[in-house]
């Protein structure tokens, strides 16, 4: 299969933790749960699950969890591709004009499956929950800046002072400093669910994860209630009846865990009606099938080859020739059978147009003649041996890449070896062994097509794994002022310009070589309406209390 935003996930969108994404086990195809074939025509929807996750505790975060929350349970707000924001239980949400508070406003009808309003308590403990950084360490630094977060952190305060309700379906956030993209990056967020505060309020955050809650959710929100997990099959859900946004699509849903051949074999067979990155090879034979629709759209995030700050890598010449040395368009061509979009500039292709510079910008386009110039007047030393940790199998398509830019990189004397880690070794030696290894693959500019400061956790010096989501441990004085004034500033012209000057640094500094922006494609019985692609992996599912059978 390609290598997917899903396999890189790492927090916000896709970013939280190194590949926690991408810790489950696919499982067996045989799952053996009684359906009749009138059931699974009519009543039941079946879609493959490519990862199962450890658990469905939502602040050990992994990819393969998002897709269940989606269903049973409701985030406080989301973005679709065309970049708006929308909410399930807000009627409104407000930005003042400093950017420093937030106002939400929860519509009157939404309730708990046991018929508990859902009210300002509920988001309140919900935030502060994804800004513990005890409980989830990751997200402060990226939706962080609230009021009193820092006391609360550090023991100093029970509460966050910047997290109050108004009144039962009013809340006001405020920030220590204007942050224009704040509710965005929120949007972005696929572990902002809200949960039962009527059921969780009282537990210590130490003690949330061992709550009997996490088992079996019996209070939920979404449009399905929890049924039960069969490990290594499926995850079954039966339909709310209560859902507060109208009637749900089917009766029951199964997620069944399986691999991309078992799920297109299923899709082809009618015994699964959605599947997510099939192969890129199969993609074109499985749109031609009677009955079977194929849709695509780019994915938020980058594939990308951090490069560490080691003694062979200082000179950024050497980093520069790196990326005129492979070949990209090629392998998204030819390897990716074009699913992917090349940035040619090493300039994140997902940003904003208005942040994007046009001016006074390298184009690495292949060219091994000047990657060869620029190792000449860095002095490289061919002899040079560096390694690369990557952690999806040898026989993936990300091997493929991998192995071709491997042979093109050596072509002008960059010799690197490649090791193939399974997860929890890659984890340990990214975090306890940093120098150990001269480069690692991972995802790259996660929803920055939501806001551009959605790099900084990838390039700041003050984010450095595991604190933070910036694995190549890249750290440079004057972008790190640049984006910090992107962050804060108002007004939209000067902050456009900010983060302009911040890519271009990036540009002729090259923290890691950008090889492509993959796109995400799904297949679906071609009788089901609602499904989209989604840019966002965590967002697929984000309207399948919609999904039914075409009428």
């Amino acid at each position: 299969m390609f290598m997917r935003a899903r396999d890189l996930c790492v927090a916000t969108s896709c970013s939280l933790g190194l590949i926690l994404a991408a810790c489950g086990v696919v499982g067996d195809d045989d799952d053996d749960t009684d359906r009749s074939d009138t059931e699974a025509s009519n009543a039941v929807l079946e879609v493959q699950h490519p990862i199962e996750p450890p658990n469905l505790f939502p602040y050990v975060p992994h990819g393969g969890k998002w897709h269940i929350y989606n269903a049973i349970l409701t985030r406080i707000i989301e973005i679709d591709d065309a970049g708006e924001l929308y909410s399930p239980i807000l009627e409104s949400w407000d930005i003042s004009g400093d950017a420093k508070t937030i106002t939400l406003g929860l519509r009157p009808d939404v309730e708990w499956t046991d018929g508990t309003p859902m009210t300002s308590a509920d988001v309140i403990m919900s935030l502060t929950n994804i800004l513990d950084g005890n409980l989830y360490p990751y997200l402060g630094t990226v939706i962080g800046e609230v009021v009193g977060q820092a006391e609360f952190n550090d023991g100093k305060a029970q509460e966050i002072a910047g997290l109050s309700a108004r009144d039962e379906r009013t809340i006001v956030v405020e920030l220590e400093s204007p942050s224009p993209g704040w509710l965005r990056k929120l949007a972005t967020v696929f572990d902002a669910f809200v949960l039962p505060a009527h059921i969780l309020s009282n537990i210590e955050g130490d003690q949330l994860e061992e709550h009997d809650y996490f088992e079996n959710f019996p209070v939920t929100s979404g449009p399905y209630r929890f049924v039960e997990w069969v490990p290594g099959q499926h995850i079954e859900l039966e339909r709310n009846d209560q859902w507060y946004l109208g009637e749900v699509g089917f009766e029951r849903v199964f997620f069944k865990f399986m691999a991309a051949d078992a799920a297109e074999a299923q899709l082809e067979a009618g015994e699964v009606q959605f599947i997510m990155e099939p192969s890129a090879a199969d993609v074109e034979r499985i749109g031609s099938l009677e009955g079977i629709e194929v849709a695509s759209t780019p994915q938020s995030a980058i594939i990308a080859w951090y490069l560490r700050p080691n003694d062979p890598l200082l000179d950024k010449r050497v980093r520069q020739a790196m990326v005129y040395a492979i070949d990209r368009e090629a392998i998204c061509r030819d390897i990716l059978n074009g699913y992917c979009t090349v940035p040619t500039a090493n300039i994140p292709s997902n940003i904003p147009n208005w942040a994007m510079p046009t001016t006074d910008v390298l184009e690495y386009a292949f060219d091994p003649a000047r990657a060869r110039e620029l190792l000449k007047e860095a002095e490289w030393d061919p002899n040079t041996e560096l390694t690369l940790l990557a952690w999806e199998a040898p026989d993936s398509e990300l091997a493929a890449v991998l192995t071709v830019a491997q042979d093109q990189l050596a072509d002008v004397g960059i010799n690197w070896t490649i090791e193939y880690l399974d997860v929890p070794t890659f984890n340990e030696r990214v975090e306890q062994e940093p120098q150990s290894f001269d480069g690692l693959i991972e995802g790259f500019a996660e929803d920055a097509d939501v806001d551009p400061d959605f790099v900084t956790n990838r390039l700041s010096c003050d984010t450095h794994f595991p604190s933070g989501a910036n694995y190549g441990h890249y750290c440079n004085a004057e972008l790190d002022e640049l984006l910090a004034a992107g962050r804060t500033e108002p007004n939209e012209e000067i902050r456009a310009e900010i983060y302009q000057d911040a890519f271009r640094l990036t540009n002729s500094e090259v923290p890691a070589i950008l090889l492509y922006q993959e796109e995400m494609v799904v297949a679906y019985d071609a009788r089901l309406t609602g499904v989209v692609a989604g840019q966002r992996y965590g967002s697929i599912f984000s309207g399948i209390g919609e999904w039914r059978w075409e009428e």
